[in-house]
């Protein structure tokens, strides 16, 4: 018998929004990684980029039912959620300025932002 595949991010999305703390669990687990690659890219600190990427979940957590699939792609939003909450880290820790990269710079465009 095979193993069922994993819920698509919009549905984990929709069940974070409903307070599903198994569907959050699976995204954090799912996405790790990534949201910390992406806050260490901006902080260049270990440290702050573990407490940037807890933040940014928690954030998914309160403000998964603002997700519009049809604006982008759950990576993308949280993405963005990850950038914004790093950049605001990094201007009240390190008294640097917030600029985020322009699409081009990064490769990805700034649709599927949440509210932040």
């Amino acid at each position: 018998m095979t193993a069922p595949a994993p819920a698509p991010d919009a549905l984990l999305l929709r069940q974070i929004a409903q307070e599903d703390l198994a569907a959050h669990r699976e995204l954090c687990a799912r996405y790790r990684l990534f949201v910390y690659a992406e806050a260490y890219a901006i902080l260049w600190d270990a440290a702050l980029a573990e407490l940037a990427a807890a933040e940014a979940f928690q954030e998914v957590w309160r403000s998964a039912g603002h997700f519009d699939p049809g604006a982008g792609t759950a990576v993308a939003w949280l993405s963005r959620i990850t950038r914004s909450l790093a950049l605001r880290r990094r201007a009240s820790v390190c008294g640097m300025p917030i600029q985020s990269p322009e699409p081009s710079e990064s490769g990805r465009g700034e649709r599927g932002a949440g509210p932040l």
